[in-house]
């Protein structure tokens, strides 16, 4: 969970930039959580889920917005004035 957060907050924090974003998404692709029936493993699994749908919707819209920095794209840009949906596929054995 601490190396989830770490890079979670290295990546995809306030200043983002599309390199650091795509190392994560790699870094946490292979990541499977160890379900083994207590709620801490849930969460950490939760948790894995939400940061691969936060640092896909980070790679996906490539300007700055709000608060979130892409230092590689510093600019808004108006083809993203829109909004980004995630479709989870499959379902997590419980």
């Amino acid at each position: 969970r601490a190396e989830l957060q770490t890079t979670m907050w290295t990546a995809a924090g306030l200043v983002r930039d599309g390199d650091t974003l795509q190392a994560a998404a790699d870094s946490i692709a292979g990541c499977v959580p160890a379900l083994d029936g207590t709620t801490a493993a849930y969460e950490d699994a939760n948790l894995l889920e939400v940061a691969r749908v936060v640092v896909t919707a980070a790679l996906a819209r490539e300007e700055s917005r709000g608060a979130h920095f892409r230092s590689d794209r510093p600019h808004r840009d108006p083809a993203f004035d829109r909004h980004l949906s995630w479709v989870r596929k499959g379902t997590l054995a419980c």
